[in-house]
């Protein structure tokens, strides 16, 4: 069985009341918008923090987390599924629904992944990313 290999930091995700006003802040910094998905509660984006790492951003939250703080963060896999297996070999817990499974983030372009979450033992909510 392979273990898991950590690249980097993928992504960090935020719950915001409001996307519109978010995404000019984070520009207003220097950060870029690289696709947007959804409407209304469902919405996301998801912009460039200036060197490849990634600031997600959710409105009305996802469902995870309250409004204004971070609800996951992401790790920038090789595998997916071997970060998923390690992960809970070292005594993390399934966040249900949330094994490792593909996903197309529907944006333009679309932005395949396979993606698998758990919570660690001392219950942050970590994402595995693996960009297809």
């Amino acid at each position: 069985m392979s273990k898991s290999t950590v690249k980097g930091l993928h992504h960090v995700a935020i719950n915001v009341k409001d996307m519109d006003v978010c995404i000019k802040f984070y520009e207003a910094l220097g950060m870029k918008l690289l696709r947007t998905w959804g409407e209304g509660g469902q919405a996301g984006a998801m912009m460039d923090m200036g060197d490849g790492s990634i600031l997600e951003i959710f409105a009305d939250g996802d469902g995870k987390g309250a409004v204004g703080v971070i609800g996951h963060f992401a790790l920038d896999v090789e595998d997916a599924d071997a970060a998923y297996r390690t992960a809970l070999e070292a005594g993390a817990t399934p966040d249900p629904g949330w094994e490792p499974k593909d996903i197309v983030i529907g944006s333009e372009p679309p932005y395949p992944a396979r993606v698998a979450f758990v919570f660690s033992p001392t219950g942050e909510r970590v994402e595995f990313f693996q960009v297809k």
